[in-house]
């Protein structure tokens, strides 16, 4: 790839005086007090694709703060943050990113409090000064062209103040939206910016400013082929490492904005997924950073907060996170800066209760240490860097005086590291000597036992000799073997040291998982925990597993559950091919109240990862822990082998998709060879891409069973490779993955089976790529014995089966199903036709073994009356509501009545025929009362609309369907008194029914902030709950649209849901994203008002995309309205009215009622009714 570089020769404006000297005069003036060093910053001057620091050429590094609306976040906005992040990581720039016209906190945006925004930003700018560094003041919005004239005021106002300073960078659009819509650049981004650039240069005629492009600031590509014509621009770049999006196909298109001469600037970035949440992806940020310093493009990361996601360099307390940590690392590495903070240090400080583990990120006080992702078992960061007279503290609880073990992990590439372990009043206990282990991530543990007092303590560690690293280290009682019992080296060792170190596995280190989120955890420990898991989600992860002798392991889960009840979940073979076990979660009393439960368990020796695969829902983990369960004894001769290994260049057949041999190394046909740098060199195959594949032959002297290991590596997404014997696929696809380099090289493993004496053919068949190959070697191995395993599904008369879980290679498959009849196979289904309890037994067997398993099953022919009686009471689990009966996310879907108002030509539609039409010829699930309130002729006018909503809540009872009680205003809050003693008689009168639920604010309007509405719904659910514990739902700011602001800030009440209600013909994805943000922070859902509008000419497609957004996220709904009503102004038609005034469905109405149809079809209920 090249890389366009451009002359430094141009011209530049002249150099800004000193700006301590200017800012002498100007102190009184403007509150610039704090500027009182000597030195100024360079200024900064685009130059074709680059920007030049003083005619320099250099990448600068830095932090971004928060969004300074948020009140956590801005009380970060002074001198000690910045100052703290200059002298813990030499940032270089500070991003103050200021809400303009955001809907949350907007009391505190700059449109709603100028004032106390423009003295942030005052303080940040001062900061920034005094500490020598840039200051990017960032206009934070999606939709900066539709407050122009906001952004006009800000500029004016941010630039005839600090447009004299070299240090401040004007950032006039953070993230435009229009994912797809390119055009958009040239049509309003463009325009709005030479606009807004105007304003600047009129005060300010040469300092940068930066401009965000299309789809979230990614589109830099765009940009740079059509640029803005002026001195000092350049383009805005935005990603988060761990979105697959935002990894090579962002740098390709960043890569092309270079090559079109556009310089950018990276003012916001994430080591996670562009949610802010999830793992901290450790190899994809550390690849951006270096293509971001090979190319001299500078960085500001997102965000310095103590905001509870991923992305935050801070906890709560001004600890540093795991993203903190890799951040400054990687701050020091762009500013050329490796020296660690000065002075000591605070961490966590983490209480350790003995026996325990001590990773060293979880130290109390350091001094002279820096931190580094390790590449140890488990994860996370070890301390390195360390010199004589350094030293780190830890905390722990002691159960008892004694003699204690202590293992510590360490690693060294020099050799004679020594350091001591002292008490906190300096006595020493013991001393520890690192040996050259080979390299500074080549880990070995080395063990001392010590005397340690009962009670809660510090212990130091103190380095004597620097050059070693440390991962953490593990306090342990243990009787003592000595002489010949002892299996291990040395005069005297721990006995349990022969059962192989335990492995214990944070839950927020997971590789891979489908539906969980993360959330902070106050266990002990802190860091965060995996929460929001419904049926169906899982969470893989990998490492080995401890040495065991028979392959028996005691396996610890730390975890959590609100609910009463039980909930189970299957720890197994990642993928599911085979199940290990299953293991109840017991209420606990809360979602963090931690207990431990664990269980003995078989997993293969070949194992190298597991999944945790939910069963049921509504429980959290913290951590996993897993030990071998039986002491292993010193390790047998191992079974011979006979390895046989096959070269990669040694085929004896091909097909390869491009002529030529790309590599020009070893043969002249069109496989592509090159040599490798693999241990023991020679040549490896590269350039596979997808469907090429390469044919060997081999003989077996005898029969026996196999196992492969195959040499890959690959820089990219790597593919997969299946093997084929003799023509049939034999063991699992091998994943290759993004290894780190064409020449990183890694072994993968996969189980063949039993192969007979004699010649045979493989063939290395590439499903995807590119990836090298160098090797596959065969070897003779000791299958698992037959495993039998099932899972049930049942839904009333019939079972489905599935033996996925057995383990075992070739296995053979029989069913008894316990009422004489039989099956075989992977999988079964079986009908009963008898009510009673059947015993369902499975026998797996393979060439050498046999095994049985077996379950009971319970059949009742009994049906449900409808939704109500399958679903029971409606109940918040997460971000989902579940069906207290069935424990799985339960949605329905029906109709709203139109306003109840007296006089409002409605009163016809209010009664029980209504709601028997809507359940027998519509199929809803759902009708909800929209009692009119405040209006003229509501409920406070006319108190009849009560008697209206009472004959329409008693017969959706009766029929077996839910029913919301809507307290229907855009004013909840103007009447208070009045609601609570109507949803206090509405709840001791229906409350004690499971179909009931209670809307007690139907739509605020946009300028009823969430706290007004918040404080009226904390009145009146105390009036609900002092007689039901149903389902409550809220509406949310903007016609309750900001059911994001509600997520941010939950009423506490453990069944109340936030409402939703959208026109498709209004609201499309801006609004899904909002729904989308609710959902990512834990907010559950209600969908209790949407309509196709206008009536006559709606989006269809946009409806479609409501719908499909609805199922995926099982949210509940209701369609607006019941009614025939007439504009009396038009004569037409109200939309979105569901008939016409001569009693036919309208074109919204018969949309709808498809849609109701098409999901009747597949309701469970009725389903289940149908069987």
């Amino acid at each position: 790839m090249t890389i366009k570089r451009w002359p430094f020769d141009r011209k530049g404006p002249p150099k800004k005086p000193n700006a301590k000297k200017i800012l002498a005069g100007l102190a009184a003036a403007l509150s610039l007090t704090a500027m009182q060093s000597t030195a100024a910053v360079e200024p900064l001057q685009t130059s074709g694709n680059q920007i030049l620091v003083g005619n320099q050429a250099k990448a600068l590094g830095g932090h971004s703060l928060f969004w300074h609306n948020v009140p956590a976040a801005g009380s970060l906005y002074n001198a000690d943050t910045v100052s703290r992040l200059k002298n813990d990581w030499n940032s270089k720039v500070i991003r103050a990113a200021i809400g303009i016209e955001v809907p949350f906190n907007s009391e505190n945006t700059y449109i709603g409090n100028k004032g106390s925004s423009l003295a942030a930003i005052d303080r940040v700018v001062n900061a920034a000064v005094a500490n020598d560094m840039y200051v990017i003041i960032d206009f934070h919005t999606h939709h900066a062209d539709q407050v122009e004239n906001v952004a006009h005021d800000f500029f004016n106002e941010v630039s005839s103040r600090y447009g004299h300073l070299n240090n401040v960078i004007y950032e006039v659009f953070n993230e435009p939206e229009w994912c797809g819509e390119h055009g958009r650049w040239a049509s309003t981004i463009k325009p709005y910016a030479e606009r807004v650039i105007q304003t600047i240069r009129n005060n300010d005629p040469d300092n940068l400013v930066i401009v965000g492009t299309t789809c979230f600031s990614q589109d830099v590509d765009v940009a740079a082929a059509n640029p803005i014509n002026d001195v000092n621009v350049a383009y805005t770049l935005h990603f988060y490492a761990a979105t697959p999006a935002h990894q090579q196909p962002l740098r390709d298109k960043a890569q092309t904005a270079l090559d079109r001469g556009a310089p950018l600037f990276v003012t916001e970035w994430g080591t996670t997924t562009f949610t802010g949440n999830g793992v901290v992806d450790e190899a994809q940020t550390r690849t951006w950073i270096n293509w971001l310093n090979e190319r001299g493009i500078s960085h500001v990361n997102w965000s310095a907060s103590t905001q509870p996601e991923s992305s935050a360099i801070w906890n709560g307390d001004m600890t540093y996170k795991h993203s903190g940590l890799l951040v400054g690392e990687l701050v020091q590495q762009t500013n050329g800066t490796t020296t660690p903070p000065t002075g000591e240090i605070s961490g966590p400080c983490d209480l350790h209760f003995v026996p325990a583990k001590a990773e060293a990120e979880s130290f109390c006080t350091a001094k002279g240490i820096q931190f580094e992702a390790t590449t140890d078992i488990g994860g996370g960061q070890n301390m390195g860097w360390l010199d004589a007279g350094d030293w780190v503290t830890f905390d722990l609880d002691v159960p008892a005086s004694g003699q204690y073990f202590i293992d510590y992990r360490v690693a060294s590439d020099l050799g004679d590291g020594r350091f001591r372990t002292e008490a906190a009043n300096g006595t020493a206990l013991g001393t520890i000597s690192v040996p050259n282990t080979g390299g500074w991530q080549n880990w070995q543990t080395q063990t001392h036992t010590v005397q340690l007092s009962q009670g809660t303590q510090t212990v130091k560690l103190v380095a004597e000799t620097g050059g070693w690293n440390l991962n953490w280290f593990e306090v342990r009682a243990g009787e003592v073997c000595e002489g010949a019992d002892c299996p291990c080296e040395g005069a005297e060792c721990p006995c349990s040291d022969c059962n192989g170190t335990p492995v214990k596995f944070e839950a927020e280190t997971f590789v891979a998982m489908q539906g969980v989120q993360l959330e902070n955890t106050s266990d002990v420990g802190g860091g965060q925990n995996v929460g929001y898991i419904d049926s169906g989600d899982w969470i893989t992860y990998n490492g080995a597993l401890p040495a065991s002798a028979d392959n028996r392991y005691v396996v610890s889960y730390r975890v959590a559950r609100q609910p009463s009840g039980n909930a189970k979940f299957k720890i197994e073979q990642p993928g599911g091919a085979a199940v290990y076990g299953e293991i109840s979660v017991p209420s606990t009393g809360g979602w963090q109240t931690w207990t431990t439960i664990n269980h003995t368990i078989t997993i293969p020796a070949n194992a190298n990862g597991f999944a945790l695969a939910a069963i049921d829902g509504g429980w959290n983990i913290n951590w996993i822990e897993i030990k071998p369960a039986t002491i292993q004894p010193p390790e047998p001769p191992k079974p011979p082998t006979n390895p046989l290994k096959l070269q990669a260049e040694d085929y004896i057949n091909f097909n390869d998709t491009t002529p030529g041999n790309e590599g020009g190394a070893h043969r002249s046909d069109d496989v592509d060879i090159q040599a490798t740098t693999d241990t023991n060199g020679g040549f490896n195959v590269g350039w596979v891409e997808a469907g090429e594949w390469l044919e060997y032959e081999f003989f077996l002297e005898s029969p026996d069973f196999y196992a492969a290991d195959v040499r890959v590596a690959s820089d990219q997404t790597g593919g997969a490779l299946q093997l084929q014997i003799d023509g049939q696929n034999v063991g699992q696809a091998i994943t290759v993955g993004n290894t780190g380099g064409w020449q990183a090289w890694t072994t993968k493993n996969t189980l063949i089976g039993d192969l007979s004496a004699g010649t045979h053919t493989l063939r290395v068949y590439a499903q995807s790529g590119p990836l090298n190959l160098n090797w596959v070697e065969l070897k003779r191995t000791t299958p698992a014995p037959a495993t039998s395993c099932f899972n049930i599904a049942e839904d009333r008369l019939n079972v489905h089966l599935d033996a996925h879980c057995a383990a075992g290679s070739n296995l053979q498959y029989s069913w008894d199903f316990g009422d004489g009849n039989s099956a075989t196979g992977l999988t079964a289904s079986h009908s009963y036709y008898t009510n009673g309890t059947y015993t369902i037994t499975l026998t797996v067997s393979d060439t050498r073994t046999t095994d049985t398993s077996s379950q009971q099953v319970t059949v009742d022919f009994s049906a449900p009356a409808g939704p109500v009686d399958f679903y029971g009471e409606l109940m918040v689990n997460g971000n989902r509501i579940h069906g207290e009966k069935t424990g799985e996310p339960a949605q329905v879907r029906g109709m709203s009545f139109f306003w109840s108002n007296t006089g409002w030509g409605q009163e016809k539609w209010w009664n029980a025929s209504t709601v028997d039409r809507m359940v027998d010829e519509f199929k809803v699930e759902l009708v909800r009362g929209a009692m009119g309130t405040d209006e003229g002729g509501g409920y406070l006018h006319d108190a009849s609309n009560k008697a209206r909503l009472q004959a329409v809540v008693e017969q959706a009872i009766a029929r077996n369907v839910y029913v919301i009680i809507d307290w229907h205003t855009h004013h909840a809050e103007d009447n208070i008194g009045e609601a609570i003693t109507f949803f206090s008689e509405m709840a001791q009168l229906y409350g004690h029914h499971d179909n009931v639920i209670f809307e007690i604010y139907n739509e605020p309007l946009n300028t009823t902030s969430w706290g007004t509405i918040k404080h009226y719904a904390e009145q009146v659910i105390p009036a609900i709950r002092a007689h039901s514990d149903n389902l409550i739902v809220v509406g949310t700011r903007t016609w309750s649209q900001n059911v994001d602001e509600a997520a941010f800030d939950k009423i506490n009440d453990s069944n109340t849901a936030y409402a939703l209600h959208f026109y498709v013909g209004s609201h499309g994805n801006h609004v899904r994203n909002l729904a989308q943000t609710a959902l990512n922070n834990g907010a559950a859902i209600f969908a209790s008002e949407w309509g196709i509008w206008p009536n006559n000419n709606y989006d269809g497609m946009n409806a479609d995309d409501w719908m499909n957004f609805l199922d995926q996220n099982k949210i509940s709904w209701a369609n607006w309205a019941i009614s025939d009503k007439v504009d009396p102004n038009t004569g037409q038609l109200e939309p979105p009215s569901m008939f016409n005034p001569d009693g036919s469905l309208s074109s919204s109405g018969q949309y709808v009622v498809n849609k109701l149809n098409e999901y009747a079809a597949q309701a469970p209920w009725r389903q289940a009714i149908a069987n």
